[in-house]
């Protein structure tokens, strides 16, 4: 099955440290109307160490997948702090929230956390 995705760096709150992200889509007749799950990978590792998951949720859940990468992790910029994080996690929102991602890749409605 093939994957359509693109690395994504996103400015995370209001201190500008970049943070990588991984979009994996569903086909493009499909991906406007496929919940679009925001993925935080959780404390250590980073976004390909949740490939596996990503695979699973996309292949038979039928999800586009927002794979982001805490800053200090990985390929993205900063340190890692608990204020941080939640920078983070409202810079991937506001990213797939954003008018070009609602208009192109996802529905906004249809967003679940992870």
């Amino acid at each position: 099955k093939q994957w359509y995705q693109r690395r994504v760096a996103i400015t995370a709150g209001k201190d500008g440290v970049k943070v990588n992200a991984v979009f994996i889509k569903q086909p493009p007749n499909r991906m406007g109307s496929s919940p679009t799950v925001l993925f935080l990978h959780g404390n250590a590792g980073n976004v390909g160490h949740r490939l596996i998951n990503a695979k699973a949720l996309h292949s038979f859940c039928g999800c586009n997948i927002f794979l982001l990468e805490w800053r200090g992790f990985g390929k993205s910029d900063g340190l890692a702090s608990e204020y941080g994080m939640k920078m983070d996690a409202e810079g991937g929102l506001e990213f797939l929230l954003s008018k070009k991602e609602k208009s192109t890749d996802c529905d906004s409605a249809l967003i679940p956390l992870l």
